[in-house]
């Protein structure tokens, strides 16, 4: 009798990704940074106790957040459509 009233759970450990998705199944990129930049991205994680993943999320809507209105509009753009980034001649 005792047992009709447990929740069945699932084995293993909860998605921790946004909005429940499997961080496993997230695309993952490579990039080279100086080892003081990689210090700093550890420092952060540690001290928020958030992954790496999370603080290279947060920083990047950030930097989008500070471009100027006609660059964040044309990256919100890139990102809607799909479309491959140019890079601009500086």
């Amino acid at each position: 009798m005792r047992n009709e009233h447990r929740s069945v759970r699932k084995v293993g450990r909860p998605a921790a990704g946004i909005d429940g998705d499997r961080v496993a199944d997230y695309p993952q990129i490579s990039l080279r940074v100086p080892h003081d930049v990689r210090k700093t991205l550890n420092a952060v994680s540690t001290l928020r106790g958030q992954p790496q993943w999370r603080i290279m999320i947060e920083a990047l809507e950030g930097y989008v957040r500070m471009l100027p209105a006609r660059d964040r509009e044309t990256v919100e753009k890139m990102v809607r459509d799909g479309s491959a980034p140019r890079r601009r001649e500086r």
